[in-house]
């Protein structure tokens, strides 16, 4: 579901959504929280099991990224690509992974041409 901006910004003035910085997120504990973080791909090893640890009762998250377009130096370094492998090993952990490009149809094409050219 899609809220209109002012519902969000409402939602944000009164605390019920909130914006944390990995900066900020050692000493915090998500309780009876929904938790989304977003560009994960871009997230160190470090930064993911900082985030991963603050899960709290009640709680879930989820966390999304593109391994397709990660931003660090060493792309070795992601947590993000380490995730795949939890979820044989931990019970409850779950993955998923897009069966098809949600975007203009123009996209895939495009991006296919652009990993050629890298290759």
């Amino acid at each position: 579901m899609l809220y209109k901006k002012e519902k969000v910004d409402k939602a944000l003035e009164d605390g019920e959504i909130e914006i944390v910085p990995f900066a900020f997120m050692r000493g915090r504990t998500f309780v009876n929280a929904f938790v989304i973080v977003d560009e994960a791909q871009n997230v160190t090893h470090n930064q993911m099991e900082t985030v991963i640890g603050r899960l709290g009762k009640g709680s879930k998250m989820v966390i999304c990224g593109d391994m397709a377009q990660i931003d660090l130096k060493d792309k070795r370094e992601t947590g993000f690509s380490f995730l795949a492998r939890l979820e044989e090993q931990v019970e409850g952990f779950k993955t998923a992974s897009l069966e098809y490009n949600h975007r203009h149809d123009i996209v895939a094409p495009i991006l296919e041409v652009y990993k050629t050219f890298r290759d």
